[in-house]
């Protein structure tokens, strides 16, 4: 785990969350969970789908409010990005990135500036007149990029941002959010179930186990960006996490089928 306090500018300890399932039963979601972010890093946490991963975002991000633990920010700006984009259809693409913006009372001219410019930077320069239906998946993922850009976040959180995504569309979104991190030096954390792209692009991986989810074990990636990815240890550094991810599938799956054999 990182120690480094002073340059922490997250850190949660002992989040537990659970779901109600009905008057007198409850999902565990998250067990104890316990790590800390540091000013600058790219952070992804990785783990079987349906673990937990996301809920724990949604608390990090003050969304879900986790039944124990405690949340410590160290951030002047945090915002966050949706897997499924969250944009408003009846705004236009530069409505939906200045909107925050607009939120805090800047003028019209002061808001579009900036929109036009964010817009610029993830690569949609000149379509802000454009409304979400007429675009694709991957344009309306980099509205929501330049809508949380547009903030001007110390502190970035995404939600699984390239799993509706074409390979070839990831691909070109992942240099530019690469691209972005380097400019800002921000710290992103991101939830992801895609492994290599995880490997390509963090200074540290947390990988979760199935539900309840805790954290299982950590890696720490000293290789500069960018890094290629046919290298052997990119390949062997995949193979190590997709085992341990096996595991814990399998795990959930043996878990799962000693509880429905259990008399009611």
């Amino acid at each position: 785990m990182q120690n480094n306090t002073q340059n922490n500018i997250l850190a949660i300890s002992h989040i537990t969350h659970e779901f109600p399932q009905d008057e007198r039963n409850y999902m565990l979601v998250l067990n104890d969970v316990s790590f800390s972010a540091q000013k600058g890093e790219f952070l992804s946490l990785l783990g079987p789908s349906g673990a937990g991963k996301s809920t724990l975002l949604r608390v990090i991000a003050g969304l879900e409010k986790p039944t124990f633990g405690e949340v410590e920010r160290n951030t002047e700006e945090m915002t966050m990005v949706f897997q499924h984009y969250a944009l408003f259809p009846w705004l236009t693409a530069e409505e939906n990135v200045g909107f925050g913006l607009r939120m805090k009372g800047l003028s019209e001219k002061e808001w579009r500036r900036v929109a036009k410019e964010k817009m610029a930077e993830v690569g949609l320069g000149g379509m802000g007149h454009v409304h979400p239906k007429e675009l694709s998946g991957g344009m309306r993922q980099r509205v929501g990029i330049a809508r949380a850009l547009s903030m001007s976040p110390d502190l970035l959180l995404l939600d699984e941002p390239f799993s509706n995504l074409d390979s070839i569309t990831a691909t070109f979104l992942k240099k530019d959010l690469l691209e972005i991190w380097k400019k800002y030096k921000m710290t992103i954390i991101m939830v992801n179930h895609l492994i290599e792209d995880a490997v390509e692009l963090s200074n540290r991986i947390l990988v979760f186990s199935g539900r309840p989810a805790r954290i299982k074990k950590e890696f720490a990636l000293k290789s500069p960006h960018p890094r290629d990815t046919r290298k052997k240890a990119f390949y062997n550094l995949s193979d190590e996490i997709t085992a341990l991810l096996a595991e814990e599938i399998q795990n959930s799956y043996e878990t799962l089928m000693r509880e429905k054999k259990k008399p009611v």
